[in-house]
């Protein structure tokens, strides 16, 4: 059986079905080893779910192998229309990557003196090592949604 299959067995075992590979707005890619997770996870939460050294080496911030103390290193800002925030003295290095690179038009940026006091906070991405890490990240996004706490922001220059 597959790694990805083994996955999707143990899953639904729980009550969960990935086939469709979303849930509560999340959106599950299985990789050979790992499932990478993107969506909008508030940072709270992330940083609640980060206490656990279980969590840090199984559901691992941003991808980062050695285990991430304070995610909100890795934390994405946003205001309340959806634009991303940025510090205003990265706006001249932005533009020159954007133009660079053309990896998203530089209107879909604002920038403030500091994006973590005037916006909201997201986790956007995770990878996911083992059954248990998933099923674990499954079960906060059902409690996020009950609480009516999960959210999808659609930004047209992003691939959520």
């Amino acid at each position: 059986m597959s790694f990805r299959n083994e996955y999707l067995k143990i899953l639904v075992e729980f009550g969960y079905n990935l086939l469709d590979k979303t849930l509560y707005g999340f959106e599950f890619n299985f990789n050979n080893y790992y499932v990478v997770v993107k969506g909008f996870m508030p940072l709270d939460t992330a940083i609640e779910m980060n206490k656990s050294e279980f969590n840090r080496r199984n559901i691992r911030v941003a991808g980062y192998a050695g285990g991430v103390d304070d995610p909100t290193v890795w934390a994405n800002w946003y205001n309340k229309s959806g634009k991303i925030l940025m510090a205003s003295d990265e706006k001249a290095g932005m533009e020159e990557l954007a133009e660079k690179f053309n990896f998203g038009k530089i209107e879909n940026y604002r920038y403030v003196e500091d994006p973590s006091k005037v916006g909201f906070g997201y986790i956007t991405e995770y990878h996911i090592n083992s059954a248990a890490g998933l099923v674990t990240f499954c079960k906060v996004l059902e409690i996020l949604n009950s609480q009516h706490r999960t959210i999808k922001i659609l930004l047209p220059h992003m691939e959520y």
